[in-house]
């Protein structure tokens, strides 16, 4: 009895003392072409880098280390969400590792886990990741904030928006 990775699941490599990680009832439902308790081909479709394998499919990587079960095999829950890598034009929650896209951050709605929160509010809201996501090239954020009063801009170089009470570069304000 040991644990194993699920990347270690179905890879044609017996980690287990009866061979159950290579097994039909845990590989069938994505691999290729199951065989006699070996699976013979892990997934038959690629996914794109907004994606990841869930069950033998492609589903969006925003289901990714969220701390929600979502595939049967494991797959959106791995061990080093730490670890993972958000594609461009995703913000990575810093302690969960869940990817979001720029579009969602800084718009009043808490998507990063609770375990990311800071000082009350979870990471993809605060001030520096609001600043991130604006100064980021080729994103457009629409933000509909609720003023929050006690925001102060840690550089010199950062305007602070009146309404959204937002930082931002200096540049990007018309005189």
């Amino acid at each position: 009895s040991k644990c194993i990775s699920t990347a270690d699941l179905c890879n044609n490599i017996t980690d287990c003392l009866l061979g159950e990680d290579e097994h039909d009832m845990i590989c069938a439902h994505y691999c290729e072409w199951p065989s006699s308790n070996i699976c013979s081909k892990k997934y038959s479709t690629v996914c794109s880098d907004e994606e990841f394998h869930c069950d033998g499919k492609c589903v969006s990587i925003t289901h990714r280390c969220d701390d929600k079960p979502y595939c049967y095999d494991g797959a959106d829950e791995p061990f080093d969400c730490a670890n993972v890598t958000c594609p461009y034009g995703y913000f990575k929650c810093p302690s969960s590792g869940k990817c979001i896209p720029y579009e969602k951050v800084c718009d009043n709605i808490e998507d990063c886990p609770i375990i990311d929160r800071i000082k009350g509010i979870t990471a993809d809201e605060t001030p520096q990741s609001c600043n991130l996501v604006l100064n980021h090239p080729n994103t457009i954020v629409t933000t509909q904030k609720t003023p929050q009063t006690n925001v102060t801009c840690e550089s010199a170089d950062l305007f602070r928006c009146k309404t959204t009470h937002i930082c931002i570069n200096h540049t990007y304000v018309c005189e």
